[in-house]
């Protein structure tokens, strides 16, 4: 990240600059670096690597929190904060773990005389 350029200055926007402005700016700086119209390759890729992170909202975000912290923190509220939810657990009471078993000792009783066919048929049984 200290070695990294502000993409927004390479695209020369603000950081709060909505996506549009982004992709405005994008072609702008895009027409006065492309080497085929004379312009400086390195220049070019950075203006490429700009607008690959900040034309994608997760990638986006990820950088401004990298980036800014707590600030950026600020702005992405929602997808900064962990989540505190609980998990909802399941309600399997021992009678229906029991129940459950019969059901799968009763498939398994059923299907056991067709896996063994098929054993027997490709020579593992």
């Amino acid at each position: 990240m200290v070695n990294e350029p502000d993409h927004y200055r390479v695209l020369g926007i603000n950081p709060q600059a909505p996506r549009s402005e982004i992709q405005a700016a994008y072609r702008r700086r895009l027409r006065v670096t492309h080497p085929d119209r004379g312009g400086d390759m390195d220049e070019f890729h950075l203006v490429q690597g700009a607008w690959e992170t900040l034309s994608h909202p997760g990638l986006r975000r990820e950088y401004d929190l990298l980036r800014f912290g707590r600030r950026a923190a600020r702005r992405y509220r929602k997808a900064a904060a962990p989540s505190h939810r609980k998990v909802r657990g399941w309600n399997a009471t021992p009678a229906s773990i029991v129940r459950i078993c019969r059901e799968l000792r009763g498939l398994w009783q059923e299907r056991t005389p067709e896996l063994l066919a098929t054993l027997r048929f490709f020579h593992l049984g």
